[in-house]
C-alpha cells in the first residue's frame, strides 16, 4: 500500500467489495494503473484473495511486467516496514505467491489454458489439432505461410476454372462435329466432366479433413460450373488487369477480420443471410432507411428554402429576366439570372411533384427516381466578388445563389446523375450521392445477380482460412488468434468452463477499451460477476487491431453509475451488468492544457457523430492548482496551449537565401537543405526552433516528445531534428534508411566484397573500422596523385609514349602507396590493408552475425559509435542490425557477397513499430500517436494535424463489419463492370463515420500527453485564408452559427454536426472550433502571415517560415561556435610520474587476472568448434587428402584486389616457405577456429558451404520420384530438376555447377534403403525435420579439464536431419562432403568417425533434451561416396 492521498473515486474504486462486476471509466492521467495495483495489493494484504487465484489481463507484455513489479515493490516496502515477525512472514507468503497470480496478455493466458488443454482442441473425429511443444507462428514466417495457403487455394481454383472452360470449348467443337461423329462416342472423361461440374456444390462450411472443397455459404443452391464462374468473376472484379494481388490481399483483410470475431463462420453465414434478406426486400429493409430519412430531410430543407427565395427581391428580378427572355422567343445568350431562373423553375416543379406523396414504398422510390429523369443539368451561376462598396444587388445575389446551393442542391444530388460533383458543388453534396436514380427493381435484382460473387468471395476466405489451419497445425505452429479460438471451443464445454472459472476469484481487465470480441467471449466465459474493468473509450484508437469499443459503451450504458459521495452503493436492476465508476480526475497535466482539451472536445463531440458524448461524465476534472505549478525551463513564456502556425512555406528559396547572405556560403550550416521541402520537412523545421529554444532554457531532451501521424513523417523528423543537432530516439520503426551505423557497415561489406568502389573505400578510410583512420588532408594528396603507365603495355590505342593520368580513387591510390613507400600515408595503408584482408578471409568461415561481433570487437566499434549525445540512439540502431543477421540462412548465410545483399535491401525498409521498446534518455523523443498511448512527456509537439483520415481500401469489393453485418458493390458482367449501390454507400459512410470517432480518439489521445505544455504545429503554404476548404469553413460556420450569442458559443456541443463531419483533418476540426467559439478573432488570424493572437484556452503565434528557418540556422551557428570553443586544446602543463608511481602500474598491469580460467571460458561455441575442442588437437593433425576435412582449425589467407600497391602476391606477405622465399599462400593460425582446407585460384563451392549445398538439393529434390526411375533417366531428371531451381533462384548458377559433379551420388542418395526409410517415415508419421537450430547449455568442464564445472557455456548448432520412424524410432543423419584417400573403407570411416563422432553426439543430446525421445541411430551420410557411417552413441 502507498502512502498517496487518494481521491473519492479512486478510494471506492480500491475499496469496492461488492460480489458484482465493476467497470471503472478512467480518464487519460486519473491513475487507472495505480488504482489497479494498489487495489490488487490491498485485497491480497486483507486476505480477500489470494495473489494465486488472481487473474489479470493487460494489454502489452511489458504492461504486465510492471504491473508485477509495481504489486512485488509494495510488497517488499510493506515487508520491510513491518512491526513484528508474524506480518513479515505472512507479506513473505504473499511475495513467495505472487508469481502464481496469472498477470499476462490475453493471449498469453490462452496459450496457458489451450496447453493445459490440448486434447480437448480437437476436429470433428476428436484428433487434437495440435502436440504439445507447438510453436507460434509470428511475422515473416507467418506471412510466408498464410501466403502460401492463399496461392494452394487460388491456383486450385483457377485451374479447375481452366478445366470448365477446356470442357465447355469441348462441347462446342463436339456439337459441330456431331453430323460426322455419333455423340454417343464421346469419351468417359467429357461424361464424368459433365456430371463434375452439374453436380450441386454441398451447403455447410467444410472440416479440415474434407480438403480443398468448394461449398455454398448460403442463398440459392448452384451447381460446381455456376461457382465456378461466379469465382471467377469476383477474381476479375478484383483483378482487372489481370494482376491478383489486390484479390489476395482483400482475402486476407477478410480473414483477418473474420477471426477477430467469436464463432466467426457461425457469425459470417449468418451475416449472408441476412444481406440475402435485406436485398429481397429493398427498399423496404432497414440498411435503405437512412436514405428514405435522408431524403426526406433534405426534401423538406429545400421546399423551405424555395418558400424563402420566392420572398427574395433576386427571385423577382432574375423571373422578370426570364419573362422577357421567353416573351423574345427564348434567343439571345442566357445570362446568370436567366440560368438561375430556370434552375429555380426546373426545382420548383421537382419539389412539388415529390410533395404529392410520401411513404417508404417500393412505388414511392420508383415514383422519386421517374421525377429525378426530368432533371436536365442545372447551370448555377458562380458568386460575384465583394468588397465593402458592394451595391446590394450583387449581396442579394450572392445571398440567393448560397442558399439554393446549400438547401436545394442537395436533393438534386440526391435524385439526379447529371450534377457536377467537383469543385464548388462538393462541399455541399458530398454526403448525397445519386441514391434515387434506379428503379428499385433494377437495384435489388443487380444486387441479387452480385450476391452470388459474394457468397463466392466469402467462401474462399474460408477454404484459405482452412487451407492455412491445415498447413500451420501440420507443422505443429499455432496464430495468436488460434489460441483464442481454441480456447473459446475448448470452453464451450461445461465441465472445463466450470473447472477454469473456479480457478480465479477476482479478474481484472486492464484497457478494456481495446478488448476485441473474441477476448470479450473468452472473459465472459469464465466470469462469475467477478470482474473488475478499467479502461476509457476516449483512448479506444485500435481498432485497426479488431478493438471493439462498442463492448465498452454497451457496458456504460448497462451498468448502475456510483455516485462516489454516499455512503452506500444502490442495488442493481434486473437489466444492468454492473456497476459503473468514473475516475475523471486529471493528476497529470496544467489546468489550461485540461481546460483546453475539454473545451475543445465538448464543443463537437456528441456519441451520434463520435461514438462518445463529451458531457459531464467524460470531461476532466482539475487535480493541480495553478499556485502549485512547478517551475521549469519556458522559452518566449509559452502558454501552456500553443499554436505555432508557419505562413509562407512555400517561399523557402527566398527566405533562405536571405538567412545565408549574411555569412559566407562556405560557413553555411544548412545540411543539404533542399530548396522545396515537403511539408512535413517544413513542419520540422518548425519543432527544431520550438525543441531548440526549450533546450537552451535548460529542458532535458528525454521530457520533448513529437507525436505525429506516420513512421514516415517520423523519419523525415528524425533527419531534419538530428541534422541540425536535436538528438532524436524513435520508435519510427526506422533501423536502415541513412543512420550512421547501417552506412558505415554497408560501406565496410562494399569494400570487403570489392575494394575497387571509391566511395565506400574513402568512408571506411575515414571512418572507425580503419585502423588509423584516414585524414582530410591525406585523401586531399591521395586525389591531386597523377601518374603514368606505359602505352605498349597498356594503351591499345597504338599510340606511342607515356601519359598522365588521373584514373580513379583507388588507381591513385594504389599509385601512391607505390611511389612513397615510407610515407604515414603508405604505412596506414598496409595496416588498413591487413585488416581488410583479414575480414575478408575471416567472412568465407563465420556466419554473419560472428563476423560482425569480430569486426566490432577488433574496431572498437561499440564505444566508438556509443559517444555523444546521440551515443544511445546510434547503440540501439547497432543493436538492430545485428538483429537483421541473426537468423543464419543456411543455403548462403556465408560471404560478404551475401551479407550486403541482404543489408541493401532492408535499407529503406521499416521494420514493425515496436510499441513495447524503451525510449532512451538524452534524446527528443518522436513517435506516432498511436506508440505515444501510455505516456507521458513535460513537452508535448503535436503535428500532422493537416494529415487526413484513413479510411477503407479502395481495392476491396466486399465488406464485412461487426457492427453493421455485409456490403458489397455490384459485380456485374462477368465482373468486368462494378459500381455502387444504395446498400455499399450507407455502409461507406456508417465506416466512415466510424474511422472519424477513432481518428478524434487518436486526436484526445496525443493532447493528452503533455504535462507542462502543449504545443501544435502547423506549416502553410501561404496563408491559411489561402485555402479554399478553410474559407469554406468559415463561411459554413458564419452560416450555421450567426444566430448565437457570445454566451451560447461557450456552451457544449455548439458546433454542428454537419461542420465537424466534415472535417477532412484535425487542422479543419481545430479551425471548425475556434470559428464557433470566437468567429472575429478566428477570422483575423487565418488572413494573418504574422501575428499572435490569444484566444480563450489556446495562443497561437502565425510566424514566416523564413525567419523560423534562420532561427533554427542561428542557433546551429551558434552552437558550433560554442563546441569549438569548449573543444580548443588546453594549454600543455609537464606532468611528471615518479618511478614508484611507475612501479605501481607495471605491478598493476602485470599482476595475475583472479579466476583467469573462467575468464578464458567461452560464453558461447559452436558444435563445430566445440568438436575440434574435444578432438585431437587440430594443429597437429597430419593433411589426409587434397582436400581438408571441413571442421579443423586452421586456414589460408584468400588472394583478393589488393590496393596497398603491393602487386607481386609474393611480397610482404609476412609468411615465408621453408626456404626463407615468400610464398603464394600460406597457412597461419588464427584466434578462432577456423575450417582447414586451401582455398583454389577458382573461387568453387567447397568445404562446408559444400555440404550445406548439397544438403539443400538433398531437400528439395523429389527423392521419391527419382527412387523410381532408371539411374541414367534418375541423373536426366536429377539434372534438369538442379537446373529448375537455378533458374527459379533456389541456388545460384555457380551452385548449380558446384554440384553437377554430384548428380550420379544424389541418384544414388535417392535409391538408398536410408533415403527409402526417410521417405517412409514422411509418409507414415509426417514427423521429418530438416535444418533444426538449437543452443544447449553444457558445463564448461566438458570443453576442458581447467574450466571451472560451475561456469555454463552455451552449444549451438545446426541438425542437417532427423525423423521418426512409425515404430516411433528417431534417427539422425548428418551429411558430409569430405573427400577421403584412404586404401580401406575401414580407415575412412575411422577418420570420420574422429572428426565427427563428437559433433554427431551432441546433435542426438540436443534432440533427447528437447523433445524427450533417444535417438536411435546416428548416421553420417558421406555424400561423395554414397553410403553411410554409423555413430555409436554409448
Amino acid at each position: 500500500m502507498t502512502n498517496i492521498t487518494w481521491t473519492n473515486a479512486q478510494k471506492h474504486a480500491i475499496k469496492f467489495n461488492e460480489p458484482e462486476r465493476l467497470l471503472v471509466s478512467a480518464a487519460a492521467g486519473s491513475g487507472k494503473t495505480a488504482v489497479l495495483t494498489e487495489r490488487i495489493t490491498v485485497r491480497a494484504l486483507k486476505n480477500i484473495v489470494k495473489p494465486s487465484r488472481l487473474l489479470v489481463v493487460t494489454f502489452t507484455e511489458l504492461a504486465a511486467n510492471k504491473m508485477k513489479a509495481k504489486i512485488m515493490s509494495s510488497f517488499r516496502d510493506l515487508r520491510d516496514t513491518a512491526k513484528d515477525a508474524y506480518e513479515r512472514d505472512r507479506i513473505d507468503r504473499l511475495i513467495r505467491e505472487l508469481p502464481l497470480a496469472r498477470i499476462s496478455t490475453i493471449h498469453a493466458f490462452c496459450n496457458h489454458i489451450l496447453s493445459s488443454y490440448l486434447a480437448e482442441f480437437t476436429d470433428k473425429e476428436g484428433k487434437p489439432y495440435l502436440e504439445p511443444g507447438y510453436e507460434v507462428l509470428q511475422g515473416t514466417e507467418e506471412e510466408i505461410l498464410r501466403d502460401e495457403a492463399v496461392d494452394t487455394v487460388l491456383t486450385t481454383l483457377f485451374t479447375e476454372v481452366d478445366r470448365l472452360e477446356q470442357h465447355v470449348a469441348g462441347q462446342k467443337t463436339a456439337s459441330a462435329a456431331s453430323t460426322i461423329s455419333n455423340r454417343s462416342e464421346r469419351s468417359p472423361k467429357s461424361d464424368e466432366d459433365e456430371r463434375d461440374f452439374h453436380a450441386t456444390v454441398p451447403r455447410g462450411i467444410p472440416d479440415l479433413s474434407d480438403g480443398l472443397t468448394p461449398f455454398v455459404l448460403g442463398g440459392r443452391d448452384c451447381s460446381y460450373a455456376d461457382w465456378l464462374r461466379d469465382f471467377k468473376a469476383t477474381s476479375i472484379a478484383y483483378a482487372p488487369k489481370l494482376n491478383d494481388k489486390p484479390f489476395r490481399e482483400s482475402i486476407v483483410r477478410m480473414l483477418g477480420k473474420l477471426r477477430s470475431l467469436p464463432y466467426y463462420r457461425r457469425l459470417i453465414a449468418d451475416a449472408y443471410e441476412k444481406y440475402m434478406t435485406a436485398i429481397a426486400s429493398f427498399p423496404d429493409c432497414v440498411v435503405i432507411q437512412y436514405w428514405w430519412k435522408l431524403f426526406d430531410e433534405t426534401l423538406r430543407t429545400a421546399s423551405s428554402a424555395l418558400d424563402e427565395l420566392r420572398n427574395t427581391s433576386h427571385y423577382s428580378r432574375i423571373f422578370d429576366e426570364l419573362d422577357k427572355w421567353r416573351k423574345k422567343g427564348e434567343t439571345g445568350k442566357k445570362d446568370h439570372m436567366i440560368h438561375l431562373a430556370l434552375a429555380t423553375e426546373e426545382m420548383e416543379d421537382v419539389v412539388t411533384a415529390l410533395t404529392r406523396s410520401s411513404g417508404r414504398s417500393k412505388e414511392r422510390w420508383d415514383e422519386i427516381v421517374q421525377i429525378g429523369q426530368t432533371l436536365p443539368e442545372l447551370q448555377v451561376p458562380r458568386r460575384s466578388a465583394t468588397t465593402s462598396s458592394t451595391n446590394q444587388k450583387v449581396i442579394d445575389k450572392n445571398n440567393y445563389i448560397e442558399q439554393f446551393l446549400r438547401e436545394i442542391l442537395p436533393l438534386t444530388a440526391l435524385i439526379s446523375n447529371k450534377v457536377k460533383r467537383t469543385g464548388r458543388n462538393e462541399q455541399y453534396i458530398s454526403h448525397h450521392p445519386p441514391v434515387f436514380t434506379i428503379l428499385a427493381e433494377t437495384a435489388k435484382q443487380s444486387m441479387l445477380t452480385g450476391a452470388g460473387q459474394v457468397a463466392r468471395f466469402l467462401e474462399v476466405t474460408l477454404l484459405v482460412d482452412n487451407e492455412y489451419k491445415k498447413m500451420r497445425f501440420g507443422r505443429n505452429a499455432a496464430l495468436y488468434s488460434d489460441f483464442e479460438h481454441g480456447v473459446l471451443a475448448i470452453l464451450e464445454k461445461d465441465e472445463i468452463r466450470e473447472s477454469i472459472s473456479q480457478l480465479y476469484d477476482e479478474i481484472y481487465i486492464d484497457e478494456y477499451q481495446d478488448t476485441s470480441s473474441i477476448q470479450d467471449a473468452i472473459i465472459s466465459a469464465i466470469d462469475r460477476r467477478n470482474v473488475f474493468m478499467v479502461g476509457d473509450i476516449k483512448q479506444s484508437i485500435y481498432r485497426f487491431r479488431y478493438a471493439n469499443p462498442q463492448l465498452f459503451s454497451a457496458r456504460v450504458n448497462k451498468s448502475q453509475v456510483i455516485d462516489h459521495d454516499q455512503p452506500f452503493v444502490p442495488s442493481l436492476s434486473s437489466h444492468q451488468l454492473g456497476y459503473l465508476s468514473l475516475m475523471n480526475r486529471n493528476f497529470r497535466s496544467r489546468p489550461g492544457i485540461i481546460e483546453f482539451v475539454n473545451d475543445f472536445f465538448s464543443a463537437f463531440l456528441t456519441e451520434s457523430v463520435g461514438e462518445i458524448e463529451y458531457d459531464e461524465t467524460q470531461m476532466f476534472e482539475i487535480h493541480r492548482a495553478r499556485a502549485e505549478q512547478t517551475e521549469e525551463p519556458n522559452p518566449r513564456h509559452f502558454p501552456e496551449v500553443l499554436w505555432e502556425i508557419a505562413t509562407n512555406c512555400d517561399n523557402l528559396d527566398d527566405g533562405v537565401a536571405q538567412a545565408q547572405d549574411e555569412e559566407d556560403s562556405s560557413d553555411s550550416l544548412t545540411p543539404e537543405l533542399p530548396g522545396k521541402m515537403s511539408k512535413v520537412e517544413s513542419e520540422a523545421f518548425i519543432a527544431a526552433r520550438v525543441i531548440g529554444e526549450l533546450l537552451d532554457a535548460g529542458a532535458k531532451p528525454e521530457t520533448i516528445a513529437v507525436l505525429l501521424r506516420t513512421n514516415d513523417h517520423c523519419r523525415q523528423f528524425e533527419e531534419v531534428l538530428s541534422a541540425y543537432g536535436i538528438p532524436v530516439a524513435s520508435r519510427s520503426g526506422r533501423i536502415f534508411p541513412d543512420n550512421l551505423v547501417s552506412r558505415q557497415v554497408e560501406a565496410l561489406l562494399a569494400v570487403l566484397d570489392n575494394p575497387r568502389q571509391d566511395i565506400p573505400l574513402i568512408s571506411t578510410m575515414v571512418g572507425p573500422f580503419a585502423p588509423v583512420p584516414f585524414t582530410s588532408e591525406e585523401l586531399a594528396n591521395i586525389g591531386q596523385t597523377t601518374f603514368n603507365f606505359n602505352d605498349e603495355e597498356n594503351d591499345k590505342s597504338g599510340t606511342k609514349g607515356t601519359r598522365g593520368v588521373t584514373g580513379f580513387f583507388h588507381d591513385r591510390l594504389r599509385f601512391f602507396c607505390k611511389t612513397n613507400l615510407s610515407s604515414d600515408i603508405a604505412e596506414k595503408m598496409k595496416q588498413f590493408d591487413a585488416r581488410m584482408k583479414r575480414w575478408r578471409m575471416l567472412a568465407t568461415e563465420l556466419d554473419a552475425r560472428e563476423l560482425l561481433d569480430t569486426i566490432f570487437l577488433e574496431s572498437d566499434y561499440v564505444p566508438y559509435i556509443t559517444r555523444g549525445d546521440l551515443g544511445a540512439s546510434h547503440y540501439r540502431e547497432l543493436e538492430q542490425l545485428i538483429a537483421l543477421f541473426e537468423p543464419p540462412d543456411r543455403t548462403g548465410s556465408f560471404g560478404v557477397r551475401s551479407m550486403l545483399a541482404q543489408l541493401q535491401k532492408a535499407l529503406g525498409q521499416s521494420l514493425k513499430d515496436d510499441d513495447e521498446s524503451t525510449l532512451v534518455d538524452g534524446a527528443v523523443h518522436v513517435l506516432t500517436r498511436h506508440s505515444s498511448k501510455g505516456l507521458e512527456w513535460d513537452y508535448v509537439l503535436l503535428g500532422g494535424l493537416d494529415a487526413s483520415v484513413k479510411g477503407r481500401s479502395n481495392n476491396d469489393r466486399v465488406f464485412f463489419s461487426e457492427l453493421y453485418g455485409l456490403s458489397s458493390y455490384t459485380i456485374d458482367e462477368g465482373g468486368l463492370t462494378v459500381y455502387n449501390n444504395a446498400f455499399n454507400e450507407a455502409f461507406r459512410l456508417s465506416e466512415n463515420r466510424l474511422d472519424r470517432a477513432e481518428s478524434w480518439r487518436l486526436l484526445y489521445v496525443a493532447m493528452t500527453r503533455a504535462k507542462e505544455r502543449l504545443i501544435l504545429i502547423s506549416p502553410i503554404k501561404k496563408t491559411l485564408g489561402d485555402i479554399v476548404d478553410i474559407k469554406t469553413i468559415l463561411e459554413e460556420a458564419d452560416h450555421l452559427t450567426s444566430h448565437l450569442g457570445a454566451t451560447e458559443r461557450t456552451g457544449r456541443t455548439v458546433v454542428p454536426e454537419s461542420l465537424s463531419a466534415n472535417a477532412k483533418d484535425d487542422l479543419e476540426l481545430m479551425l471548425s472550433v475556434l470559428a464557433v467559439r470566437e468567429p472575429a478573432r478566428t477570422n483575423e488570424m487565418v488572413e494573418s502571415s504574422e501575428g499572435y493572437f490569444k484566444f480563450s484556452y489556446l495562443d497561437a503565434s502565425v510566424t514566416p517560415f523564413s525567419k523560423i528557418v534562420a532561427a533554427v540556422e542561428e542557433r546551429q551557428r551558434q552552437n558550433k561556435v560554442a563546441d569549438e570553443a569548449n573543444h580548443l586544446e588546453p594549454d600543455c602543463h609537464s606532468v611528471k610520474t615518479t618511478a614508484s608511481e611507475v612501479d605501481a602500474i607495471a605491478t598493476l598491469l602485470s599482476a595475475t587476472i583472479p579466476h583467469s580460467k573462467a575468464a578464458s571460458t567461452p560464453a558461447k561455441i559452436t558444435v563445430t568448434e566445440l568438436n575440434k575442442r574435444l578432438s585431437d588437437d587440430a594443429f597437429n593433425q597430419p593433411l589426409s587428402s587434397g582436400e581438408s576435412p571441413e571442421p579443423l582449425a586452421m586456414t589460408l589467407v584468400a588472394l583478393t584486389d589488393d590496393v596497398s600497391g603491393e602487386d607481386d602476391p609474393s611480397v610482404n606477405r609476412g609468411m615465408n616457405g621453408k626456404d626463407g622465399t615468400p610464398i603464394k599462400s600460406a597457412i597461419i593460425r588464427s584466434d578462432m577456429a577456423l575450417t582447414l582446407r586451401e582455398r583454389e585460384e577458382s573461387d568453387h563451392i567447397k568445404g562446408a558451404t559444400l555440404g550445406t549445398l548439397m544438403h539443400f538439393i538433398f531437400q528439395f529434390i523429389d527423392i521419391d520420384k527419382l527412387a523410381r526411375q532408371a539411374t541414367a533417366d534418375g541423373e536426366r531428371i536429377c539434372l534438369s530438376e538442379l537446373r529448375s531451381m537455378a533458374e527459379a533462384d533456389m541456388i545460384t548458377k555457380e551452385q548449380e555447377e558446384a554440384a553437377l559433379p554430384f548428380v550420379p551420388q544424389i541418384v544414388e542418395w535417392a535409391k538408398s534403403p536410408l533415403a527409402s526409410r526417410l521417405l517412409e517415415a514422411e509418409k507414415a508419421t509426417g514427423r521429418v525435420y530438416r535444418e533444426m537450430p538449437f543452443t544447449m547449455a553444457i558445463a564448461a568442464s566438458e570443453l576442458r579439464d581447467d574450466f571451472p564445472d560451475d561456469e555454463i557455456t552455451l552449444v549451438q548448432g545446426m541438425i542437417d536431419l532427423w525423423f521418426v520412424e512409425e515404430n516411433e524410432k528417431v534417427v539422425l543423419i548428418d551429411f558430409k562432403t569430405d573427400r577421403l584417400t584412404f586404401d580401406t573403407d575401414e580407415q575412412a570411416d575411422d577418420e570420420i568417425l574422429r572428426r565427427y563422432s563428437t559433433q554427431i553426439r551432441y546433435y542426438a543430446e540436443a534432440i533427447t533434451k528437447a523433445t524427450e525421445r533417444e535417438v536411435s541411430e546416428a548416421l553420417i551420410w558421406l555424400v561423395r561416396y554414397a553410403r553411410h557411417v554409423s555413430v555409436s552413441l554409448d
